[in-house]
Protein backbone atom coordinates (compact mmCIF):
# COMPACT_ATOMS: atom_id res chain seq x y z
CA UNK A 1 0.00 0.00 0.00
CA UNK A 2 1.84 3.37 -1.54
CA UNK A 3 0.52 6.83 -0.43
CA UNK A 4 -0.15 7.93 -3.90
CA UNK A 5 -2.90 5.21 -4.26
CA UNK A 6 -4.81 6.42 -1.00
CA UNK A 7 -4.52 9.98 -1.70
CA UNK A 8 -6.16 9.04 -4.88
CA UNK A 9 -9.07 7.25 -3.31
CA UNK A 10 -9.59 9.85 -0.51
CA UNK A 11 -9.77 12.41 -3.12
CA UNK A 12 -12.20 10.24 -5.22
CA UNK A 13 -14.28 10.19 -1.95
CA UNK A 14 -13.82 13.46 -1.09
CA UNK A 15 -15.57 14.40 -4.53
CA UNK A 16 -12.27 16.57 -5.67
CA UNK A 17 -9.40 15.37 -7.42
CA UNK A 18 -7.48 18.37 -6.86
CA UNK A 19 -7.53 18.74 -3.44
CA UNK A 20 -4.42 19.53 -2.01
CA UNK A 21 -2.11 16.46 -1.87
CA UNK A 22 0.43 18.10 0.99
CA UNK A 23 -2.80 18.07 3.26
CA UNK A 24 -4.18 14.60 2.08
CA UNK A 25 -0.58 13.36 2.85
CA UNK A 26 -0.36 15.07 6.29
CA UNK A 27 -4.04 13.26 7.10
CA UNK A 28 -2.68 10.05 6.14
CA UNK A 29 0.06 9.99 8.28
CA UNK A 30 -1.42 11.64 10.98
CA UNK A 31 -4.37 9.03 10.97
CA UNK A 32 -1.54 5.91 10.70
CA UNK A 33 0.14 7.93 14.02
CA UNK A 34 -3.53 7.56 15.48
CA UNK A 35 -3.77 3.74 14.61
CA UNK A 36 -0.33 2.17 15.38
CA UNK A 37 -0.23 4.49 18.72
CA UNK A 38 -3.89 3.06 19.54
CA UNK A 39 -3.08 -0.17 19.10
CA UNK A 40 0.45 -2.53 19.85
CA UNK A 41 1.07 -4.35 16.57
CA UNK A 42 3.08 -7.34 15.25
CA UNK A 43 3.61 -5.23 12.56
CA UNK A 44 5.36 -2.34 14.38
CA UNK A 45 7.96 -5.20 16.02
CA UNK A 46 11.67 -5.17 16.04
CA UNK A 47 14.81 -5.76 17.49
CA UNK A 48 17.87 -3.61 18.29
CA UNK A 49 21.65 -4.38 19.37
CA UNK A 50 22.56 -2.32 22.58
CA UNK A 51 26.32 -2.43 23.34
CA UNK A 52 28.34 -1.44 26.57
CA UNK A 53 31.56 -1.07 27.81
CA UNK A 54 32.86 -2.31 30.64
CA UNK A 55 32.58 0.13 33.02
CA UNK A 56 29.56 1.54 31.17
CA UNK A 57 26.75 2.22 33.06
CA UNK A 58 23.76 3.54 30.56
CA UNK A 59 23.08 3.23 26.74
CA UNK A 60 21.24 4.95 24.51
CA UNK A 61 17.91 3.80 23.49
CA UNK A 62 17.16 3.64 19.84
CA UNK A 63 15.31 7.12 18.21
CA UNK A 64 11.89 4.97 17.32
CA UNK A 65 11.65 2.99 20.16
CA UNK A 66 7.93 3.43 21.81
CA UNK A 67 7.36 0.18 23.62
CA UNK A 68 9.93 -1.87 25.10
CA UNK A 69 9.16 -5.29 25.01
CA UNK A 70 11.86 -7.27 26.03
CA UNK A 71 15.79 -7.13 27.37
CA UNK A 72 18.18 -10.07 26.92
CA UNK A 73 21.87 -10.06 27.74
CA UNK A 74 23.70 -12.16 24.74
CA UNK A 75 26.89 -11.85 26.12
CA UNK A 76 28.98 -12.06 27.68
CA UNK A 77 28.20 -15.36 28.77
CA UNK A 78 24.98 -17.59 28.95
CA UNK A 79 21.86 -15.59 27.47
CA UNK A 80 19.33 -14.03 30.04
CA UNK A 81 16.59 -11.78 29.98
CA UNK A 82 16.77 -8.47 32.58
CA UNK A 83 13.38 -7.97 31.54
CA UNK A 84 11.58 -8.23 34.94
CA UNK A 85 14.68 -6.24 36.26
CA UNK A 86 13.03 -2.77 35.43
CA UNK A 87 12.35 -0.22 38.11
CA UNK A 88 10.50 2.89 37.30
CA UNK A 89 12.63 5.59 37.85
CA UNK A 90 11.65 7.01 41.37
CA UNK A 91 12.41 3.86 42.79
CA UNK A 92 15.97 3.59 40.59
CA UNK A 93 16.86 6.94 42.17
CA UNK A 94 16.14 6.11 45.49
CA UNK A 95 18.30 2.64 45.30
CA UNK A 96 20.86 3.74 43.21
CA UNK A 97 21.62 7.23 43.74
CA UNK A 98 25.59 6.92 42.69
CA UNK A 99 24.53 4.31 40.09
CA UNK A 100 27.94 5.16 38.18
CA UNK A 101 29.91 4.98 41.21
CA UNK A 102 29.33 1.28 42.68
CA UNK A 103 31.45 -1.53 42.26
CA UNK A 104 31.00 -3.15 38.92
CA UNK A 105 28.82 -6.27 38.38
CA UNK A 106 26.91 -7.88 35.62
CA UNK A 107 23.51 -6.14 33.43
CA UNK A 108 20.73 -6.60 36.42
CA UNK A 109 18.08 -3.79 37.52
CA UNK A 110 17.92 -0.43 35.15
CA UNK A 111 15.40 1.96 34.70
CA UNK A 112 14.67 4.31 31.49
CA UNK A 113 15.40 7.85 31.76
CA UNK A 114 14.94 10.37 29.11
CA UNK A 115 16.08 8.50 26.20
CA UNK A 116 18.71 5.85 27.45
CA UNK A 117 18.77 2.81 29.54
CA UNK A 118 20.64 3.78 33.25
CA UNK A 119 21.97 0.59 35.28
CA UNK A 120 21.87 -0.32 38.89
CA UNK A 121 25.98 -0.13 38.76
CA UNK A 122 28.95 0.06 35.64
CA UNK A 123 28.69 -3.47 33.93
CA UNK A 124 32.20 -5.89 34.50
CA UNK A 125 32.56 -6.47 31.23
CA UNK A 126 31.74 -5.33 27.52
CA UNK A 127 28.08 -6.21 27.66
CA UNK A 128 25.61 -6.87 24.38
CA UNK A 129 21.97 -6.64 24.97
CA UNK A 130 19.15 -7.53 22.84
CA UNK A 131 15.84 -4.96 22.68
CA UNK A 132 12.96 -6.19 21.27
CA UNK A 133 10.88 -3.24 20.84
CA UNK A 134 7.72 -1.86 19.39
CA UNK A 135 8.66 0.83 17.01
CA UNK A 136 6.96 4.24 16.02
CA UNK A 137 5.43 4.42 12.19
CA UNK A 138 7.68 5.70 9.70
CA UNK A 139 5.78 8.73 7.85
CA UNK A 140 5.22 7.79 4.06
CA UNK A 141 7.04 10.65 1.57
CA UNK A 142 6.68 11.12 -1.79
CA UNK A 143 10.32 9.29 -1.77
CA UNK A 144 9.21 6.56 0.45
CA UNK A 145 5.69 6.01 -0.20
CA UNK A 146 4.95 3.00 1.34
CA UNK A 147 2.76 2.71 4.53
CA UNK A 148 3.09 0.58 7.14
CA UNK A 149 0.10 -1.66 6.71
CA UNK A 150 -0.36 -4.03 4.15
CA UNK A 151 -3.09 -3.51 1.14
CA UNK A 152 -5.85 -5.47 2.91
CA UNK A 153 -6.17 -2.41 5.27
CA UNK A 154 -6.66 0.33 1.97
CA UNK A 155 -9.88 1.19 2.88
CA UNK A 156 -9.42 2.20 6.78
CA UNK A 157 -6.12 4.40 5.75
CA UNK A 158 -8.82 5.48 2.90
CA UNK A 159 -11.51 6.17 5.50
CA UNK A 160 -9.31 7.37 8.09
CA UNK A 161 -7.55 10.10 6.39
CA UNK A 162 -11.04 11.27 5.29
CA UNK A 163 -12.44 11.62 9.04
CA UNK A 164 -9.22 13.48 9.66
CA UNK A 165 -9.57 15.79 6.77
CA UNK A 166 -13.49 16.53 8.29
CA UNK A 167 -11.94 16.70 11.60
CA UNK A 168 -9.29 19.74 10.91
CA UNK A 169 -12.02 21.08 9.15
CA UNK A 170 -14.21 21.31 11.93
CA UNK A 171 -17.26 19.34 10.01
CA UNK A 172 -18.01 17.47 12.82
CA UNK A 173 -20.90 16.11 11.38
CA UNK A 174 -19.35 14.28 8.54
CA UNK A 175 -16.42 13.01 10.72
CA UNK A 176 -18.78 10.91 12.86
CA UNK A 177 -20.37 9.17 9.94
CA UNK A 178 -16.63 8.29 8.50
CA UNK A 179 -15.73 7.90 12.10
CA UNK A 180 -18.86 4.92 12.34
CA UNK A 181 -18.04 3.53 8.74
CA UNK A 182 -14.38 3.14 10.21
CA UNK A 183 -15.42 1.52 13.53
CA UNK A 184 -15.44 -2.28 12.47
CA UNK A 185 -12.66 -1.35 10.07
CA UNK A 186 -10.56 -0.60 13.06
CA UNK A 187 -12.02 -3.43 14.98
CA UNK A 188 -10.70 -5.71 11.87
CA UNK A 189 -7.34 -4.51 12.47
CA UNK A 190 -7.14 -5.13 16.02
CA UNK A 191 -8.44 -8.44 16.03
CA UNK A 192 -5.95 -9.31 12.99
CA UNK A 193 -2.79 -7.49 14.07
CA UNK A 194 -3.09 -6.35 17.68
CA UNK A 195 -0.79 -7.89 20.53
CA UNK A 196 -1.08 -7.73 24.36
CA UNK A 197 -1.53 -4.42 25.79
CA UNK A 198 -3.55 -2.69 23.28
CA UNK A 199 -5.79 0.67 24.15
CA UNK A 200 -8.42 -0.93 21.93
CA UNK A 201 -10.82 0.89 19.89
CA UNK A 202 -10.69 3.89 17.85
CA UNK A 203 -10.05 7.86 19.21
CA UNK A 204 -13.27 9.50 19.89
CA UNK A 205 -13.04 13.37 18.69
CA UNK A 206 -14.79 16.24 20.91
CA UNK A 207 -17.08 17.45 18.28
CA UNK A 208 -16.37 20.86 20.11
CA UNK A 209 -12.26 20.66 19.06
CA UNK A 210 -10.57 23.64 18.14
CA UNK A 211 -8.26 23.85 15.96
CA UNK A 212 -4.58 23.83 16.55
CA UNK A 213 -1.71 24.31 14.69
CA UNK A 214 -3.39 25.94 11.94
CA UNK A 215 -6.23 25.26 9.55
CA UNK A 216 -4.12 21.51 9.10
CA UNK A 217 -1.84 21.79 12.23
CA UNK A 218 -1.84 18.26 13.89
CA UNK A 219 -3.77 18.21 16.79
CA UNK A 220 -2.38 15.40 18.50
CA UNK A 221 1.05 15.55 17.92
CA UNK A 222 3.62 13.00 16.38
CA UNK A 223 5.06 11.26 19.73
Amino acid sequence: MILPDVRQAVRSNLDDMQYDATKIDQAINWFQNELFNNTRTALMETSATLNLAQGASSVALPTDLQVILDMTVTSPGSAYSINKNKLDSTTFAQRYPDYTGYSQQAASEWAVYGRSLRFSAPVSAATVIRLDYVRRPVPATLNAPTLEAPDQYFELYVLGAQARIMEINEDFAEAAQIRGNLDPLVTTFIRNEARGGIISGPTIMRSNRRRMGGRFGDPYGWF
